[in-house]
């Protein structure tokens, strides 16, 4: 088996993994054995806003270094936390590296880096009603390195992140029902090569057809799965039972 083809058999793995949990706290533990399978050390959760669930204070689930957390929460860092900020601000993941930062930010990560927490990428999570939610992965790797593991893991840790809010979602909001939904053959052919890390055009080329029409099937199943971006079709499509990881 080739190194792709490994690394898709493990994300696939990682997402089964996933899937087979009943609790928050077995969630965490399987997401945090995966990412530690991909080269990554932390994650924290911050969703902010969940409609869904009816909840008003925010859901935070971390396995950061307990005395990072306390530090962080006893400062309250999360005011001015440059991470934070950009997560309202952006719509794709993005690394703690390339933040600018102004004195108190660089203060910040700093402190985080006494802590091990040397690199990072977040995963910012709009959805519907103004859903928001913020996924946050860290390493001890210095950010060269960081980055040569986001070269060959960015898009699974990207869907992994989008799956995890999901179950988020649907464990603390069990009891809403879901109508039945149908995806033609070829908005669930142009999804599957979605989750494959693959563009529009790609797939287009893949699939014999123009980049327009892959966008409109993309689009097609947004609205249908009732979903704000093509990555969370994916993720809701796998959930549904509709694409298999």
């Amino acid at each position: 088996m080739d190194a792709k083809a490994k690394h898709g058999k493990d994300y696939q793995e990682h997402i089964d993994a996933l899937r087979e949990v009943q609790s928050v706290a077995a969630l965490r533990d399987a997401f945090a054995t995966s990412l530690k399978n991909l080269g990554v050390s932390w994650f924290t959760y911050g969703g902010l806003r969940l409609p869904r669930t009816g909840r008003t204070d925010p859901v935070i689930i971390t396995t950061y270094p307990d005395e990072w957390s306390r530090h962080y929460n006893e400062n309250r860092y999360y005011e001015t936390d440059a991470v934070v900020r950009s997560g309202f601000q952006n719509f794709l993941p993005f690394r703690w590296d390339t933040l600018p930062l102004r004195p108190k930010q660089k203060r910040i990560m700093s402190e985080a880096s006494e802590f091990k927490i040397a690199s990072g990428l977040s995963v910012p999570i709009h959805g519907p009603s103004g859903e928001f939610a913020l996924l946050s992965v860290a390493s001890e790797m210095p950010a060269a390195d960081f980055e040569r593991v986001l070269n060959e893991s960015r898009h699974h840790i990207h869907v992994m992140s989008l799956y995890y809010h999901a179950m988020i979602n649907d464990m603390f909001a069990p009891d809403q029902t879901v109508e039945a939904i149908e995806l033609s053959p070829r908005e669930a052919e142009v999804l599957s090569w979605t989750s494959e890390g693959k563009t529009a055009w790609e797939i287009g080329e893949i699939l014999g057809i123009s980049e327009r029409t892959v966008v409109f099937h993309i689009e097609n199943a947004k609205q249908k799965l009732g979903v704000f971006n093509k990555n969370q079709a994916v993720v809701k499509a796998i959930m549904l039972g509709l694409l298999k990881p």
